[in-house]
């Protein structure tokens, strides 16, 4: 009786003892569910979105995906036909950012959709131009006559800048509203004299009877193409913000210093066969992140200066407001 009272007390106390081992590890499963659980709500965290049109710049960006620096898990590139339809993809929260022109993001904060530029993607030093018919030889011939040009402000940015020096005025053209996927449509149809347009409908349109008569290496660090995130967004994707600008450069690097590799992959996008992917970038420049970084930061005023220049020209309603310009860009998201 005792022997098996013994028995009893062993075994319930062999019992306790295997419970109370029991009882840590039971909480260390629960814990590591809990942290598998969490980790998969953060990687099940919706990619951020980037609206963006073809257009040799902006390129790097598809390039990135291509060689695995903007995993399709993290980045979603939006495509889009113009940038006209980039940003009514940000108002319609379809978007959470944009590949966009300097001008462009002051349009859309003046039609009240607050934008912040992240990064310099290229400066047009050429790449944007006027192109005319062939009989066409000066800005004073073309007075009177059709010119297409984006409803966005480079297209009148540039025609502005190129009439001011002959005393004309945007008045002094049949302004047709055309998106960039119209252009070359618009010139094999002879529906317009000239049209201000950029690669790859540029090249199409000089193979075709097109001349340049003017263009932005006339009217230097004007028009700029940018990198823009909706403001009320930046903390939400700010992890993926850094990713994303990380990835940009690293395909930039790739573009650079392997540029056979890169022109094969980006022909197919750009229209081109691959031999002639380099000459589309002969009218950019592409700022380096050190460039970048002293074009973003807060201290330096010259993108500001632009784009109170810019507004100057009258074509937005309320160039006045400072809202339009103020916290315009930052250079948190550089490498």
């Amino acid at each position: 009786m005792t022997l098996g009272s013994d028995r009893v007390v062993i075994r319930v106390e062999t019992k306790g003892m295997i419970l109370n081992l029991f009882k840590p590890l039971t909480q260390l499963v629960r814990l590591l569910f809990l942290l598998v659980s969490v980790s998969a709500c953060e990687g099940e965290k919706a990619p951020i979105r980037v609206a963006n049109h073809v257009w040799p710049g902006y390129e790097f960006l598809s390039l990135g995906q291509q060689l695995g620096y903007l995993p399709q898990q993290k980045v979603t590139l939006v495509e889009s036909r113009s940038a006209t339809e980039c940003i009514q993809l940000l108002k319609q929260d379809r978007a959470d950012a944009a590949t966009l022109t300097l001008d462009e993001v002051l349009l859309a904060r003046s039609q009240g959709l607050d934008l912040t530029i992240i990064l310099i993607m290229d400066i047009s030093v050429g790449a944007d131009q006027l192109i005319t018919r062939e009989a066409i030889d000066s800005l004073e011939q073309l007075k009177g006559k059709t010119v297409a040009l984006e409803q966005t402000a480079v297209g009148k940015l540039l025609l502005a800048k190129a009439s001011e020096k002959t005393g004309l005025s945007l008045e002094d053209f049949e302004l047709l509203p055309a998106t960039i996927d119209q252009h070359v449509g618009l010139w094999h149809e002879g529906k317009v004299d000239a049209i201000v347009t950029y690669e790859p409908a540029a090249s199409i349109m000089l193979r075709n009877g097109g001349h340049v008569i003017f263009d932005s290496s006339q009217v230097p660090e004007t028009i700029v193409d940018v990198l823009a995130v909706r403001t009320d967004l930046i903390e939400e994707h700010s992890v993926m913000l850094h990713l994303l600008v990380s990835g940009f450069f690293k395909a930039q690097k790739h573009f650079l210093t392997n540029p056979q590799d890169a022109a094969y992959r980006m022909s197919d996008r750009l229209n081109v066969p691959s031999r002639e992917v380099m000459s589309l970038y002969q009218g950019l420049e592409l700022p380096s992140i050190k460039h970048n970084k002293k074009l973003l930061t807060p201290a330096n005023p010259q993108l500001t200066s632009v784009a109170r220049d810019i507004l100057q020209l009258g074509l937005f309603s309320d160039t006045d407001d400072p809202m339009l310009t103020d916290q315009l860009h930052t250079d948190r998201f550089l490498p």
